[in-house]
């Protein structure tokens, strides 16, 4: 989940979600939800968030999945592309 790999790094970065929000001025518990999976939040507040700590977003276009294969063996295939460009 996105909103795990951003824990990751508020705690890497030794940021406060409280401080991410009030420096963005967004809501607190939109980003609170978020991060503990319950919502998902827009591309463009993302951008804010990942600009704030000085990060890019990185766009990789996935493999589609070939004959026979399950959309379940895709996303664990996207799960370790994720983990490899988000450090």
């Amino acid at each position: 989940m996105m909103g795990n790999r951003l824990l990751e790094i508020l705690a890497r970065e030794k940021i406060t979600a409280y401080r991410v929000a009030k420096d963005l001025g967004i809501d607190r518990g939109q980003l609170s939800r978020f991060l503990n999976g319950k919502v998902n939040i827009s591309l463009n507040l993302m951008e804010q968030v990942a600009d704030y700590l000085g990060y890019d977003l990185l766009l990789v276009k996935r493999k589609s999945p070939g004959k026979g294969e399950s959309d379940g063996n895709n996303l664990q295939a996207r799960k370790g592309v994720l983990d490899q460009i988000l450090p």
